[in-house]
């Protein structure tokens, strides 16, 4: 895949210097730099605006995670649950993730005592990552619900979707949407504990 890293389209301007025509054109010379000229360009490094990134936050320590933002420079959203909690992921409306380095774009792991994992990624959520794009782990005794309508997209040799359930839990996927990586579309681990059913639509 090609990866294009572009520089910040910053223009730098020096007061004081002067040109000077030679044989192979015009010659600019900036004889020093002025404190005012420094700090002029310092406050334009300064203020320069970040490109807006996705992001994932915790409500205190609740358990309720809620992600916004639009896709930009994004990194990877690792969200850990609580002791004797359940998780809940929610994606806003005009969330997105493009994860182009390392880790899967939205990582989820419980703890053992965790309850149920709940993501929620129904408005129109695209996420893509070189790894998986959604990963989520149970440690705990609950079930996982995945609902996603956007598109999942991994770029490299991983799974869109990764589910592991190391419960008895079961494991509900509703993917309305394109799925698309780089071994599999989605990938699926149980253990000889789990139970609850597993079921994708």
């Amino acid at each position: 895949m090609d990866i294009i890293a572009r520089k910040p389209p910053f223009s730098e301007f020096i007061r004081g210097g002067r040109l000077r025509k030679t044989s192979k054109g015009l010659i600019s010379f900036a004889p020093f730099l002025a404190g005012a000229s420094v700090l002029a360009l310092g406050a334009l490094l300064a203020t320069s605006s970040p490109v807006q990134a996705g992001t994932c936050t915790q409500a205190g320590t609740t358990g309720m995670w809620t992600c916004t933002e639009a896709a930009g420079s994004d990194g990877s959203q690792t969200i850990t649950g609580n002791a004797n909690q359940n998780i809940h992921v929610t994606g806003e409306a005009g969330f997105g993730l493009n994860v182009s380095g390392a880790g899967d774009a939205i990582d989820v792991n419980s703890v053992a005592t965790t309850g149920a994992i709940d993501v929620d990624l129904t408005n129109n959520n695209n996420i893509t990552s070189l790894y998986n794009s959604i990963n989520i782990n149970q440690q705990g005794t609950g079930a996982i619900t995945l609902a996603t309508n956007g598109t999942l997209t991994s770029t490299g040799p991983y799974s869109a979707v990764a589910i592991s359930q190391n419960g008895v839990g079961g494991i509900d996927l509703t993917m309305d949407g394109a799925v698309t990586g780089g071994s599999l579309g989605i990938s699926m681990l149980t253990v000889a504990a789990t139970t609850g059913e597993v079921k994708v639509t």
